[in-house]
């Protein structure tokens, strides 16, 4: 009698260890994506330093720093699939701006943020200012996450400290 494995057994024992890698890999993809909203949270909050910073040395609000009412509207929809077209051009702008008005101290920060961990340019939508009869709408940055879609169910919006600038005061 030859000893050996049946085709039954080696084909139970692929079966296993493929759906144990599947495990890991899965496993492997969910702490890459848990380090990505990490670092895509810490370069939203470097950016927003960088704000508050640049509006305190000019004593302007974001739209007067960046020259945008609404650096997305109009340009960013749907897919943010990583290429060049004027919703990443218009972000690019905004953070040179906004680098430029912050000071020396954030010169190199800029590249940094052109991109979120999966390729998108972050959103920037400057309201604060934007309309007269409405002063005191909320600035946000806007993070796309791994579908890179605007609207999907993986999507952060960070609210923006106000300006608080000139004559109109606006409060949490």
């Amino acid at each position: 009698m030859k000893k050996g494995f049946t085709l039954i057994e080696l084909l139970v024992v692929i079966s296993i260890i493929s759906l144990l890698s599947s495990i890991v890999l899965a496993a492997i993809n969910d702490a890459r994506n848990k380090a990505k909203w990490a670092i895509a949270i810490d370069e939203v909050a470097l950016l927003t330093e960088a704000i508050i910073i640049a509006q305190g040395n000019t004593g302007k609000t974001l739209q007067h720093i960046t020259g945008n009412g609404c650096t997305r509207c109009g340009v960013c929809s749907g897919s943010l699939d990583g290429g060049v077209d004027d919703c990443y051009t218009n972000w690019v702008s905004a953070v040179d701006k906004i680098v430029s008005a912050a000071g020396p101290v954030y010169k190199d920060i800029g590249l940094s943020l052109y991109r979120d961990p999966w390729g998108s340019p972050y959103i920037l939508d400057e309201n604060e200012g934007e309309f007269p009869l409405e002063y005191c709408r909320r600035d946000y940055v806007f993070i796309a996450g791994p579908d890179r879609n605007m609207g999907g169910s993986d999507n952060i919006v960070i609210n923006l400290p106000y300006t608080s600038t000139g004559d109109r005061i606006c409060n949490d």
